[in-house]
């Protein structure tokens, strides 16, 4: 067999087995349905199916979340964290004035 072929072969082999790839998505939220876990977004993509043992913090409406997931061929393999930052740019305090 050609050894080009086998190296072809066999890369594409070890590419099959490959984890999933980590991936985060951050972006407004249009509803969080509880009872079906089920986080809709702006643009209306969705997580659905969120399993229970994944904290998911109280949304709503308009606020930011960032979704951090395993990502997979057909949708997400699984997730690994979900938060809100409602009040990013209001966290912003300016600093005092010298006075001199």
């Amino acid at each position: 067999m050609n050894t080009r072929a086998l190296l072809v072969a066999g890369g594409l082999l070890v590419a099959s087995f490959s984890p999933a790839l980590a991936d985060t998505v951050t972006a407004t939220v249009a509803d969080w349905n509880a009872t079906t876990r089920t986080i809709t977004l702006d643009d209306q993509s969705q997580f659905a199916n969120i399993p229970k043992d994944v904290a998911v913090p109280d949304l709503q409406p308009g606020d930011e979340v960032t979704v951090d997931y395993l990502a997979a061929e057909d949708g997400v393999e699984a997730y690994t964290s979900i938060t809100v930052n409602r009040d990013g740019a209001k966290q912003l305090v300016p600093l005092p004035q010298k006075r001199g």
